[in-house]
């Protein structure tokens, strides 16, 4: 089964912002106050005002353009850019870390058949905005397995 998505994850306030500048379905709630908002194709291209920049070494979609959109709207807040790409269990997953203005970091990893670790890019970025879990399975705390796709999300987007 394919995971592909593109999103933001953080408290409702920050992710309101990108839900209202970037034109995005409502934002889904998660578990431990945290929400989530997907970024598809017209999204994207609202954040980087259809200059994306330089794209970020191991990643589909990141680029400087994006990340400074989503700065400009979220202030001094955090904010977790994610993105997935694998079926069958092999592919990559990225992530970002937005906070106080500045990019924190930015990770991205291949996923191959192992099981996802508690340092992979997205456990980690969400780990550090606050995530709660036991088992070191951020992804899994939120419930994040049940979006696999941006549909999943409530995004609907136009094939051309």
């Amino acid at each position: 089964m394919g995971h592909d998505i593109r999103a933001v994850i953080g408290f409702p306030e920050a992710v309101q912002a990108i839900v209202r500048g970037a034109g995005c379905p409502n934002a889904t709630a998660l578990p431990q106050g945290f929400a989530i908002a997907p970024l598809g194709h017209d999204q994207i291209d609202a954040l980087t005002k259809l200059e994306p920049g330089r794209h970020v070494d191991g990643f589909v979609h990141l680029s400087d353009g994006l990340k400074n959109g989503i700065l400009s709207l979220i202030g001094d807040a955090s904010l977790a850019y994610i993105e997935t790409d694998y079926f069958g269990g092999t592919g990559s997953q990225g992530a970002a870390l937005l906070r106080d203005g500045q990019t924190v970091y930015e990770r991205s990893t291949p996923v191959d058949r192992a099981p996802i670790s508690a340092s992979s890019p997205i456990n980690s970025a969400l780990r550090d905005l606050g995530v709660q879990t036991s088992d070191g399975d951020e992804f899994d705390a939120l419930g994040l397995f049940k979006f696999r796709s941006l549909e999943a999300l409530g995004l609907i987007e136009d094939e051309d």
